[in-house]
């Protein structure tokens, strides 16, 4: 890691809030239609398994994206006065820049 582990970035801030995003979105709906595009017919083990696996992705992505976004807002905790985090998280998940907050 040749990054300043102190640094925020609106990369990592932008990656883990869209995890998070895709760990709210229903995808677990579509389990029956890729279970009978594997050939899986309706009910059986394999479209359960289907199903299991999507569910498990999808927490797996949600976990991973809070972990990064989490550890983002702590940086931002720590270098920016408490009113001012709401502002500087919104300005870094639009613009992926933190002007004059990073110390």
């Amino acid at each position: 890691m040749s990054e300043d582990s102190g640094a925020i970035s609106g990369i990592r801030l932008r990656l883990g809030v869209f995890l998070i995003l895709l760990f709210w979105l229903p995808i677990w709906l579509l389990a029956p239609a890729i279970a009978d595009l594997l050939g899986y017919p309706p009910n059986s083990t394999g479209a359960h398994n289907v199903f299991i696996t999507i569910a498990l992705i999808q927490t797996a992505l949600g976990v991973i994206g809070a972990l990064i976004t989490g550890k983002t807002i702590f940086l931002l905790l720590k270098k920016v006065p408490r009113k001012q985090v709401p502002k500087v998280f919104w300005q870094a998940l639009k613009t992926g820049k933190t002007d004059g907050f990073d110390n």
